[in-house]
Order: C-alpha cells, then sequence, then structure tokens
C-alpha cells in the first residue's frame, strides 16, 4: 500500500512538473514571437499586451485545477521570460506600479490579517525568543548560502552575493508566500505562521544595517582604479563607457564596441547625456525605462521622445545580435555634465570613455555644432575622466552585418580563418598612428584589440623624423619616453606584426608640411583613423608636426593629427577619427591624497 502510494504521488509530481515545463515553454516561446514581429519597436501594444497577460493567468490557473499553485506558476514564468525586447519592457513598465503600490501590499494585509497572533501567547516570554531567533537563524542562513552558491556558479564573488541576498530579503516576498502556501496546505498552525512573520520582519529590519556595513566595508578595500589600455591584459575584460547626446551618435558608438570585441570579453555601457534646461538637481538612472507616450512630450521633463530615439536606436542595432548594452540615462546641466560622466566611469569601472565630437556632419563637406557647450564638456571630460579618453568623429561608419557578427561568435569557438584565403574583404580597415608618448600608444594598444575581430585589417604607421636613425631618434627625446616607447613598439612587433595580425609600415617626415602631406596620402585607403591626442612625444613629435598650417588652433583637444583629420577638408572622404587620450595616472593619485 505505502509502495502503491508513493508511486501514485510520483506520478502526481511528474505530471505536473511536465505541465508546468510546458506552460513555461508556451510563454517563452510567444514573447520571443512577439519581439521578432515587434522588431524594432519600443513597446508592444495594449490589447497585445492583455492577450498576453490573460494567456498568462489562463496558463497559471490551469495548472491550478491540476492541484498545482498559480502563484509559483507565475512566478516560474516570470523567471523564465526573456529580459530584452518590447514585450519585456511593456510588461515592467506597465505592471511595476500597480504590483508595487497596490496588489502587493493588499496581499500582506490579507496575509496579515488572516493570522491570529493572541495564540503567540501559550509561549512563554524565554521560548517566543529562542523560537524566533532559531526561526531567523535557519531562514537567513539557508537564503545567504543559497544565494553565495548560485552566485559561485555564475562567476558572481561572495561578498556581492552576500548584499544581494541581505537587499533582497528587504522584499520579504518568500517569506509571505511560504505562509500562504503553508496554510493553502495546512502544514502550519497560526503559531508557526506567526513566528515565520515575525521572523521576517526581523530580517528586514537587519538587512539595511548589514548590507550597508558590507558596501562600506567594500568600498574602502575596492576603490576604483583604472587600468590604461596599454597595461590592460589582451584577455582581460574590456569595460567601455559610450556616452551620446542622441540618437544620431548610437550607430557609430556601438559599431566601434562591437569591433572592439574581438576574442575579448567587452562590457559596454551607454550613457545617454540628456541636458537640463530647468533648475533640477542631476540623476543617473540606470536601466531607464521611460512611461507614457508621444504626449509625455509636453510634460515637465520633455525628454521622453529623446530616450524612446536612443532606445529604439539601441533595440534596433542590437536585436538578435550577440552585442549586449547596458543603458543608462544622465539628466543633468552641461555645467554639472561632466561629473556625471566621471561617476558613471567609476560606477561602470570602466577603462575607456568615449564621447562625442561636438561638430557633427549635416551638410555637404561641412560639420557644424548643434549645441553649445558641448566642446567644453569634452574638454572637461578629457581634463577629469579617470581613465582612458576618447573622442569620436563620427564620418558614416559602416555597420558589422548579422552575418558577419554570427561568423564572429562562431570564429571565437573555431579557429581564426585568414580572410585573404576565403577572398572576403574586411568590413573596416582601421589604421593607428604612432608618433610617440603615452597617448599614441594607448592608440595603438587599442588597436591591438581591434586586430582581433575577424572583419577587421589593422595598419599601425610610425611616423619618425626623417633622416634619423632610430637611436637618434632616442636621443632627440626624453630618455624615458624614448625608451618606453622602444620598449613597447618592439613587444608590438614580437605579439602582433611578426605572427601577422598587424600590418606596419614606416614613414619619414621631416616637418608639419611633410606630416600633412603623407596624412593626405592615406585619406581614402582606411574608414577609420586611430590617434592619440599627442603632447607627451617630446623633441621629435614636435619637430615632425611644426608648422602644420596652424590647424591644430581650431581644436586643440584633439591634438595636431586629430585636428587635421577632423577638419571639413576631409570631410567628403568617409574617414571616422578616435582621438585617445591617456589619463594622469600620477596627478590623480597626488589629487587623491
Amino acid at each position: 500500500m505505502d509502495r502503491t502510494v508513493a508511486f501514485v504521488k510520483l506520478i502526481i509530481f511528474l505530471f505536473l512538473s511536465l505541465n508546468v515545463w510546458i506552460a513555461i515553454g508556451l510563454v517563452v516561446w510567444l514573447v520571443r514571437l512577439l519581439n521578432r514581429a515587434k522588431k524594432g519597436l519600443q513597446y508592444v501594444s495594449m490589447s497585445v499586451l492583455c492577450v498576453m497577460l490573460l494567456f498568462m493567468v489562463n496558463t497559471a490557473q490551469r495548472l491550478y485545477l491540476f492541484g498545482y499553485i498559480a502563484s509559483m506558476t507565475a512566478f516560474l514564468i516570470g523567471l523564465a521570460t526573456p529580459r530584452e525586447g518590447p514585450t519585456a519592457r511593456s510588461l515592467i513598465d506597465h505592471l511595476t506600479y500597480p504590483v508595487h503600490q497596490i496588489i502587493m501590499p493588499l496581499c500582506f494585509g490579507v496575509t496579515g490579517a488572516k493570522l491570529d497572533f493572541t495564540k503567540i501567547g501559550r509561549f512563554t516570554a524565554n521560548q517566543l525568543i529562542i523560537v524566533v531567533a532559531f526561526t531567523t537563524l535557519l531562514g537567513t542562513t539557508g537564503r545567504v548560502a543559497g544565494t553565495v552558491a548560485a552566485g559561485r556558479m555564475i562567476g558572481i564573488p561572495a561578498r556581492e552575493t552576500l548584499v544581494l541576498r541581505l537587499l533582497l530579503n528587504v522584499k520579504g516576498y518568500v517569506d509571505i508566500l511560504a505562509i500562504n502556501l503553508g496554510d493553502k496546505a495546512g502544514i502550519w498552525g497560526d503559531e508557526a505562521q506567526s513566528v515565520v512573520l515575525l521572523s521576517s520582519i526581523i530580517n528586514t529590519l537587519m538587512a539595511g544595517p548589514a548590507s550597508a556595513a558590507i558596501v562600506r566595508q567594500q568600498r574602502r578595500a575596492f576603490q576604483y582604479r583604472s587600468h590604461c589600455l596599454q597595461d590592460l591584459k589582451l584577455d582581460q575584460e574590456l569595460r567601455i563607457l559610450l556616452c551620446v547626446h542622441g540618437a544620431g551618435s548610437v550607430h557609430a558608438m556601438l559599431t566601434l564596441a562591437e569591433i572592439s570585441k574581438g576574442n575579448t570579453p567587452v562590457a559596454i555601457y551607454l550613457l545617454h547625456l540628456i541636458e537640463l534646461m530647468t533648475a533640477r538637481k542631476y540623476a543617473i538612472t540606470h536601466f531607464y525605462h521611460p512611461k507614457g507616450g508621444a504626449d509625455d512630450d509636453n510634460g515637465r521633463w520633455s525628454h521622453t521622445r529623446e530616450i524612446h530615439e536612443v532606445v529604439a536606436a539601441v533595440d534596433h542595432l542590437t536585436n538578435d545580435t550577440i552585442v549586449a548594452v547596458r543603458q543608462m540615462t544622465a539628466i543633468s546641466s552641461l555645467v554639472s555634465m561632466d561629473a556625471d560622466v566621471c561617476n558613471g566611469v567609476e560606477d561602470t569601472r570602466a577603462s575607456l570613455v568615449i564621447v562625442p565630437f561636438h561638430k557633427e556632419q549635416r551638410y555637404v563637406r561641412r560639420m557644424v555644432c548643434r549645441r553649445k557647450g558641448r566642446r567644453e564638456l569634452n574638454q572637461r571630460i578629457l581634463q577629469r575622466a579617470p581613465c582612458t579618453e576618447g573622442v569620436l568623429v563620427e564620418r558614416h561608419l559602416g555597420t558589422i552585418t548579422v552575418a558577419e557578427r554570427q561568423s564572429t561568435a562562431e570564429g571565437n569557438q573555431s579557429e581564426a580563418v585568414d580572410p585573404e584565403a576565403e577572398g572576403s574583404a574586411p568590413a573596416h580597415n582601421v589604421v593607428a598612428l604612432f608618433l610617440g608618448g603615452p597617448d599614441d600608444r594607448e592608440a595603438v594598444a587599442y588597436a591591438a584589440r581591434l586586430a582581433a575581430h575577424p572583419s577587421v585589417s589593422v595598419t599601425v604607421s610610425r611616423f619618425l623624423p626623417e633622416g634619423a636613425s632610430m637611436d637618434a631618434t632616442t636621443e632627440v627625446r626624453s630618455m624615458e619616453e624614448g625608451m618606453a616607447d622602444e620598449e613597447f613598439m618592439a613587444d608590438f612587433y614580437a605579439r602582433f606584426v611578426k605572427p601577422g595580425h598587424v600590418s606596419c609600415t614606416e614613414r619619414y617626415v621631416r616637418n608639419g608640411v611633410g606630416m600633412v602631406e603623407s596624412l593626405w596620402s592615406m585619406v581614402g585607403m582606411y574608414s577609420l583613423f586611430i590617434v592619440g591626442k599627442g603632447g607627451g612625444g617630446g623633441a621629435a613629435a614636435a619637430q615632425m608636426t611644426k608648422g602644420m598650417g596652424g590647424l591644430n588652433e581650431e581644436c586643440p583637444e584633439l591634438g595636431p593629427i586629430g585636428d587635421f583629420l577632423s577638419s571639413d577638408g576631409l570631410l567628403g572622404y568617409g574617414a571616422s577619427v578616435l582621438v585617445l587620450r591617456r589619463h594622469n595616472v600620477q596627478k590623480r593619485t597626488r589629487g587623491t591624497q
């Protein structure tokens, strides 16, 4: 008889598990189908959203008829639902407020009203303290151990998972769910349910101070330490913070981040900078999801349309691809926006921050500045950012197609294939210019990362004073920087040029006129120029850029080479320019002491 009952229970359990698995699979399939059908849109329509919600409720209620709890079914469906796309965004935007402000308080209130706290009087004071303390300790230990174990499985440090567990404990959803399940199943009496509720209250009160203490200790022990691209190993994760003022810059920024991937993991953060026209405090909103429609543009903030356009542009470029972008929004005045960017760098622990050039290509052979103050903003960011800074002058930087992205993903799991052997031309021809100094070393180090991408061909062009040998060049410049440049280029040649990953050329110029002629000869051959801001190359670099026609007087924040390449005279050739500046580690260290 016992074996028969156990067998029947096993059959019921397997039957319920199969139904739950089928229900979750149907919902996930439907969400993915809607995401493909609504590709490129911000939200799904209200009618589609209502049908989706009715389908989820109907699926949960059907399983309830078989004896499975509907709330648990809905919880599992929510865990399995894809987080990206217009369907998930619509569900979050339309359900967050009613669920948190109406449904959950009512659920908690009903649960508390059903409990009979008078039965706690059956315990003596000592017994009640021991029982509640034991229940609290047991529940906290189990939750923390489970969260830490799950975090370790996916690579999250134990300290961070501990903070996450304490913060999640504030909501108390699991305790309320356990009380409801125990009440419906008749497992616990009123005394046990009251003890569990008291334990949940104590856990909630402890979670805030405990997590704050851990975070303070972690901040002291794990302060932000930026890494130059030159010092960052190729197998280390590259964290990039991309700044945009509108949807027009999203295409070029994400394309640049895409070709930075190669075989190296890349964490991409997109910070949307919005100029605050009213006197309000600055705020960075992580994973910001705007509410409302076009009518909100006449509201108090008047930023909804800008945010919608940026989010739609990101979705259009990242949908059905392997690129993951974490979006943030900073709303502040241009005067304080550089502080927002620096805060974003420290929050994301980025090693590279890229901002758009203050001029945009709008007319034939002309670049104009749409908003006054953006140039000064870029200058302040270049001075204050705690990592390597970059300014992108975008001129129709081509997009990596979906097929190329898929081939990249396959190439990361298999041996590299020479694109020339297959007869396919690279999508981007990139050149890094090296005159000497820390900024130029950063430019070449970043170009080395791009060389790992199968759709990118990288060339490093080194400029040397005409008629000077390598030793003579080192003597002209400061000995320390000259030795650093020679060691860097020797290591770069051995690691990338000799194996054939990167091409390297040498150009000899006498002065700025020769430099301009040499740069003109390169125009039209490459889609992206990567240059250093300069200023640390010593007398040799100064000699090669001397007398470049006064072009460096227009935008000195780009340096002489970057200023020339970003001028209107090269507008019709479609070559984008990325100017990099290595942050001064010693200056920042002295400032923090």
